[in-house]
Formats: C-alpha cells, structure tokens, sequence
C-alpha cells in the first residue's frame, strides 16, 4: 500500500473523535467541542484550536484539518508517521509498507450551512461597522508607533471603534471591547474570506488582551488564502506573514504585497498564473520556522516555472527573541547613523 492509498483508507475508515479521545492532548478541546481552546500542543493562546461536530480541527495561522493533520500537528509527527499511529489507536492492518514521498491531495472541509450563516453574519456585522484604516485613527496611532508610514494605507486594512474579544481568564470566559484593525483575508480565489484582528486602544497601542492577533471563524477553506494589502498583485508580488512586516516589505520595495498571516499559510499561499516573479521576504525564527516555510514555498513556485527568490534579515536574532522580521530590520535601516 502506498502513500496515497494508505492516506485514504484512513480518511474513509476512522471516526476522528474515537482518535481524539485516545489522545490526552486532546482532551480539552474534545471535551468543550466546537468551543475554542488553547493551542493543543503548545499550550499558547485560549482561543487557538477547536474541533468541529463532524472531526475536523481548525487551528488559527492553519485554517482546518482532517484527522491526519491534526494528529501530525499535536503530535509533532511528519504526516505518514501520523498516519501509523492513527492506524495503532485505531487498530487498522494496514500494509506497513508505502512510498514515504508520496503525495495526496488535501482533504476538503465543508462547515455545516448554519455554520456558514452563523460565520458569514458575524463577518458582516463587524464590517459594516468597519472604515478605511485611513479614516481610523487608532490604526493610524498604531502602524506610526511599528515605525510605518501611514500616508497611504491599503484599502483592505480597515479599523473598527468596538471589537468583540474574549477571552480566558483563570478559566472564565471574559468579554472585552477595544478598537481593532482588521485585514481581509482572501481565499486562494480572491474572494473575501474572513477578518484578521490587531486589538488596540484608542491610542493605537497594544490592547491589554491575551491575544492581541486574532482571525475571525472563516466560513471556508483558509488555506492557499492571503491578506491581499495590494488586490492585483501584477507580474512581480512580494509575500510576507504578518500585515506590519508586509506593510514594511510594500514600504522598501514599492512591490504589491500580500500578508500571508502564519508561516504555515505562507508555505500554502496560491500565487495566480499571471504572476511571473516572487519574492518571498521570510521572517528569521530561532525555530527555523520561518526559514523552511520560505524556502518550501520557493522550491514549490520554482517547480510550476515561477521565478522566486527568498530573502532573509540580515540582523542577528537578539538575545531571548524568538526571531526578527523584515520590519525590525525596516526599521534598524531607517535609523539614522551617528555622525
């Protein structure tokens, strides 16, 4: 049995929740399902992870995941090294032998309709209580404060005075409201997705939130997605994570530029075919995170005959930083020198 076969004889034959419920990692998030929880693996974050009636898992910065994704994410197991365990926990006799290197298009997640209504309303309330990050003054605050320059700000960044948040606080759902800017996110399509979320006070800093970066439940498919900072990306597209390293990417280079929001989502960003030419500005993560979702991503364009090219920070990483990006390094450059 090879890769492929084996991956969808899993997918057909397992009850994703029985899995779930063999795995202590998971026991949160199964036991408050769909309700968001901490990130499994990690611990981070209170509202990170959930997983859906029917098994499948979202995790902000991936968007959703079959079985075999969620297991190879908690876990920390390369996919076919999942797909055994599941077959251990879930005692299949499968063929132990498969071409480790192959290769199996993604599942597809469909919600249930009232769970796309529900995600869709919630979007159209916040938006229609949105404006152009230009007429936002906190957002303004905000980007000038990151060292940006706030003159002509995209028009899919957006700012809204009262922002849902919530939380939790030793294990009590806490509400909070706060101004927010907001980035649209687009599926791989171009069409708008869903709202990424920068909490902030009135002054355009940080909101005093556990976490300040969030995206609103999609009601689709994230992955292959961006947040398009320019919407017609022309023959030459930079692409970056987050809104302020790409905001600094689109300053420097004078590039159209999108936002991809995690490492994971940039390695799976879809370029469209009439871009010829991108260039690819990876954060440097002590990880190495950030490093491999670039080069990935460059070896995948290079493949389909898309010229890319990577380009890393030249800054060192600090001393107890968990990395640096090219806003800190926009911003080190746009220091002036001593005399």
């Amino acid at each position: 049995m090879d890769a492929i076969q084996k991956i969808q004889a899993i997918r057909s034959s397992v009850n994703p929740l029985d899995i779930y419920g063999k795995i202590p990692a998971l026991s949160e998030a199964l036991r408050k399902k769909p309700s968001q929880v901490p990130d499994p693996r990690t611990g981070s974050g209170t509202t990170v992870f959930r997983i859906a009636s029917n098994g499948s898992t979202y995790l902000n910065g991936v968007g959703y995941m079959d079985v075999i994704d969620t297991v190879a994410y908690v876990l920390d197991l390369p996919k076919m090294k999942a797909c055994d365990e599941i077959s251990r926990l879930a005692n299949l006799k499968l063929d132990s032998e498969y071409v480790a290197s192959g290769s199996c298009k993604p599942a597809e997640y469909k919600l249930p309709p009232e769970d796309v209504a529900k995600r869709t309303e919630s979007l159209r309330k916040v938006w229609s209580k949105s404006v152009l990050a230009m007429e936002a003054d906190y957002v303004k605050a905000y980007l000038s404060k990151r060292g940006l320059d706030v003159s002509d700000l995209p028009n899919t960044l957006r700012g809204i005075k009262s922002c849902l948040n919530v939380s939790n606080v030793d294990g009590k759902i806490v509400k909070s409201w706060t101004p927010a800017m907001l980035g649209v996110y687009f599926d791989k399509e171009g069409k708008p997705l869903t709202l990424h979320r920068i909490y902030l006070t009135p002054e355009g800093n940080k909101a005093n939130v556990e976490d300040v970066k969030k995206m609103m439940s999609p009601p689709g498919d994230i992955r292959g997605g961006a947040i398009r900072l320019d919407y017609h990306p022309g023959e030459h597209l930079a692409v970056a994570e987050g809104i302020e390293t790409a905001l600094a990417v689109r300053e420097m280079s004078g590039l159209p530029t999108w936002a991809c929001y995690s490492d994971r989502l940039l390695e799976a960003v879809h370029i469209p075919s009439s871009v010829k030419r991108v260039s690819i500005f990876a954060d440097k993560d002590v990880s190495g995170a950030g490093q491999a979702a670039a080069e990935n991503l460059r070896k995948r364009l290079e493949s389909h005959g898309v010229e890319a090219r990577v380009f890393f920070p030249k800054q060192a990483i600090p001393a107890g930083s968990k990395g640096i990006d090219w806003l800190d390094e926009y911003n080190q450059l746009s220091k002036p020198t001593a005399a």
